[in-house]
């Protein structure tokens, strides 16, 4: 696979020079038509650079123009006073310039990044020009003309000179080619799919994106030394700011982050920029349409033609990228011992009060544990309980508020991400991270190059110790791929293998750099039998070979098995530690995923001992059947059949990350990725149509988070809830308005407040009340407890039965199962995207059933 990209683009460069170099065959060589060519090539140059920063590195970089500007003022300053200059001198002049310019501009410019950093070069660009005409050692207006120098004389002319540039255009691809399969591309690759990535490798973000700048100042360098020798002229309109937005769009054309990208695009744009003819008047509009159909239909530019066609061609033979190697391989005895080796020294992780607070919410509260070599040690609580927190704190990517995590005695938490990495701590993440358009080896490789010593100059120039160290490199790379069972995917793209594969990816990469400790995050959501079977042994294995493991699971029966030891946060603080089946058996943990001490005060009276009304069911007015939904190619629930009848709560039960809220989302007509099934309203089919229309038929969503405008008035964001039915008279907006206010008598006190001044429970209001402004017959709801009092979570819930009461149908998902169960009429219990059981909750034994799924002690069935 990469082999035939490299030929593909090599193939598209060859070809962009041949017919470069044959222009002016049909162009002319007269002077003005090889001034125009010539010009086009240093502007093809800039593209080359600008492709490194934007393309490999993911850097919003807008004004090339003014690197390009600065360095042909040095070259057109410095040659006028040593007129004996000839090419290669200028290009180096040119080179040093840029690289001063670059840093001068790249150091401060980092430190904002993102949007910030596009706007402060693009600002460069606007004031290179501006200032230029106000220096006299730049000669103002008028710019510096070497042909005014009568001792300045050009020994390379004509078609000869264009050829040089087409000579150094090569050159400088060469080079762009060498960064990008180099140590340093694939550490600005990591950088660009992901930051967070990045640091997790070990990967040092300030210091490779300057790496970028500096790299790209090399094209650009030589870019203004052959326009200053080609045009022997610069002025202030030589690089007019508009020249840095053609020079962007000429790369989105051609396809960031490929090498024969900036030369593909640039030819179209400066091309017909150059010979338009009558239509120069009209070069914006063209050049803004063609920008604007490409980012619309191919956005990774004239590249994605090809990959579309291959797409197409192997699926017209019936065939996949990944078809041909089909399910993960078992593990090999002792082939995860060979690939990490034995630990060097202590490896004993220490956690000792360990606290972080973001803002007035405290996440983590004087946390501690240890984490032994040579075993495996499992952090368990229900959503929001602080797990990933806590993971995050020891790997660097939040710096606690209070405590320190500790490696063999070296404190690792703090300072950042790359420290951990360095001192032999591997993680992975919730949603696997890697970089999809890199080969499933390239992920491991760059993880790889952090811990094995070499020096860049020697992998960019492909020196011997560089290719030593890259044939090592991927040679442990494979090995580690064999050793997880996943050695038959190493040429294909991370992106088009299945969502297994990409867990198990991740893991290997962790093995690769023979770590002392491995941090695994949720890593079994999603797998299917078999690929969960192989990480049971993977994770048996890193513990076999010295290494300590702290996973973060939510399938308890893959933590009761392999686990020596479990820790069992809630609320951001140890309520338990032990063994597997003390653990197991401890009544905090019990109240932690059941929910415990669930008040009965709210309108008891009213509603009778369970807290349920007595509206008879009728027909279902939502049916859901085999519902399939996920995101991207990550399968998240699967077959989900639901019934709910008007006047009836039904509750939907699980441990975080089974698909709760994926399941919810996808009723609404959110689905981000693979999805199927079918969802009836009233009897009609929704299930395909977009979230609007659902919504307008009936079905209001409000999601986990409490997700209002916090500028606007409470009033105005139960206004909006309206809006799904278009126009409605001013009586109508207050009659519902009324309705809400009845409801939640204290959103009528603060209806002219912003929301960001209302409380937690408050706001929860204002997002039911906003959905009930839609009047609509089924009422979804997505953890509306989350965060609350007792006393707030009861309020919640006398709303909603008396919307029972009126036969509206309720569908609430909320992590206490007592809470739910206490007012609720039915509940299903979701298991890995799957409807494990159903049943009443007025059963006498729900409360058991739910427990031993959700605390995996007792197998699975369905039950209605």
């Amino acid at each position: 696979m990469q082999l035939r990209e490299r030929l593909n683009s090599g193939v598209m460069v060859g070809a962009g020079l041949i017919a470069l170099a044959l222009a002016p065959l049909l162009f002319g060589t007269s002077v003005q038509s090889i001034s125009t060519l010539s010009y086009v090539v240093s502007i093809l140059l800039v593209a080359v650079g600008l492709n490194i920063v934007m393309g490999f590195a993911g850097q919003l970089f807008l004004g090339p123009g003014a690197i390009f500007a600065i360095s042909g003022y040095a070259c057109a300053i410095v040659t006028n006073q040593v007129p004996s200059l000839g090419l290669g001198e200028m290009c180096l002049i040119g080179v040093v310039a840029a690289l001063i310019s670059s840093v001068i501009v790249a150091v401060p410019a980092l430190r904002v990044g993102g949007f910030y950093l596009g706007m402060t070069t693009l600002y460069l660009a606007l004031v290179v020009p501006a200032l230029a005409t106000h220096l006299e050692i730049a000669g103002q207006d008028s710019g510096i003309s070497l042909l005014a120098n009568l001792d300045w004389v050009r020994p390379i002319n004509g078609y000869n000179l264009y050829l040089c540039g087409v000579g150094l255009l090569l050159l400088m691809l060469l080079f762009s080619f060498l960064v990008l399969h180099s140590r340093v591309g694939r550490r600005l690759i990591a950088l660009r799919d992901s930051e967070i990535l990045a640091s997790a490798l070990g990967v040092r973000g300030y210091t490779t994106k300057l790496y970028a700048y500096l790299l790209a100042a090399v094209p650009t360098g030589v870019a203004a030394a052959y326009y200053v020798y080609s045009q022997q002229f610069i002025s202030p309109g030589s690089f007019a700011p508009i020249l840095s937005i053609y020079i962007l769009a000429a790369c989105v054309i051609g396809g960031f982050g490929t090498v024969a990208g900036p030369v593909t695009g640039g030819v179209i744009v400066f091309g017909f920029m150059q010979y338009s003819g009558g239509l120069n008047q009209y070069q914006g509009i063209v050049l803004g349409i063609v920008l604007v159909s490409v980012s619309l239909l191919i956005p990774n530019g004239l590249p994605e033609l090809a990959v579309r066609a291959r797409a197409a061609f192997q699926r017209r033979r019936g065939t996949s990228v990944v078809a041909a190697h089909g399910a993960v391989a078992a593990i090999e005895s002792g082939a995860i011992a060979r690939i990490m080796g034995r630990p060097k020294g202590d490896a004993t992780l220490t956690v000792a009060g360990m606290s972080k607070s973001f803002g007035a919410v405290k996440a983590v509260r004087d946390v501690s544990l240890t984490a032994l070599p040579g075993q495996i040690h499992a952090l368990i609580g229900a959503n929001g309980s602080g797990k990933t927190t806590l993971l995050n704190l020891i790997s660097g990517m939040y710096a606690p508020t209070a405590g320190t995590a500790t490696l063999g005695g070296a404190v690792v938490s703090g300072h950042g991400a790359v420290r951990p990495v360095r001192h032999g701590i591997a993680r992975t993440f919730q949603t696997p991270k890697l970089s999809l358009g890199r080969t499933v080896r390239d992920n491991l490789v760059v993880a790889i190059e952090q811990v094995d010593k070499c020096r860049d100059i020697s992998s960019l120039l492909r020196l011997p110790g560089g290719r030593r160290n890259y044939r090592r490199a991927f040679e442990r790379a494979d090995a580690a791929l064999e050793a997880c069972g996943i050695g038959g995917y190493r040429h294909h793209l991370a992106g088009e293998v299945p969502h297994g594969v990409q867990r198990l990816i991740e893991v290997a990469r962790a093995l690769a750099v023979s770590p002392q400790m491995v941090l695994l995050d949720e890593p079994a959501a999603g797998l299917s039998a078999s690929e969960m079977a192989v990480l049971k042994d993977i994770i048996v294995g890193i513990a076999d070979a010295g290494a300590g493991v702290v996973i973060i699971e939510h399938n308890l029966n893959v933590v009761f098995d392999v686990a020596h030891q479990v820790t069992v946060l809630h609320q951001g603080e140890v309520i338990a530690s032990g063994t597997s089946a003390h653990v197991r058996s401890a009544a905090a943990v019990s109240d932690a995923y059941l929910g415990a001490g669930v008040s009965a005060a709210a309108g008891e009276a009213e509603l009778g001992p369970t807290g349920r009304g007595g509206a008879e069911p009728g027909d279902p007015v939502l049916q859901v059947r085999d519902l399939t939904a996920g995101y991207g190619k990550l399968p998240v629930v699967t077959g989900i059949d639901l019934d709910v009848r008007p006047g009836e709560i039904l509750a939907v039960l699980g441990r975080n990350g089974v698909g709760k809220t994926t399941t919810l989302h996808a009723i609404g007509g959110m689905r981000h990725g693979m999805n199927g099934g079918s969802v009836r309203l009233a009897g009609q089919e929704v299930g395909q149509q977009r979230p609007d229309r659902i919504a307008a038929a009936g079905l209001a969503l409000v999601p986990e988070g409490r997700r209002i405008a916090l500028t606007l008035t409470v009033e105005d964001n139960l206004r909006l809830g309206a809006f799904v039915h278009g126009r409605q008279s001013q009586a109508e907006t207050q009659r519902r308005l009324e309705s809400v206010y009845d409801l939640f008598p204290a959103l009528r006190e603060k209806r002219n407040e912003p929301a960001s001044r209302l409380s937690g429970g408050q706001q929860q209001m204002v997002a039911v009340g906003q959905a009930l402004m839609a009047e609509p017959s089924v009422l979804l709801l997505d953890e509306p407890m989350a965060g609350l009092a007792p006393k707030l979570c009861d309020e919640i819930y006398a709303v909603l039965h008396l919307l029972k009461e009126r036969s509206m149908a309720i569908i609430v998902v909320d992590q206490s199962v007592d809470r739910s169960l206490h007012n609720a009429d039915r509940y299903v219990v979701i298991e890995d995207g799957k409807e494990v059981a159903a049943g009443d909750c007025r059963g006498a034994d729900s409360r058991d059933r739910i427990s031993r799924i959700l605390l995996g002690s007792a197998e699975q069935t369905v039950s209605v």
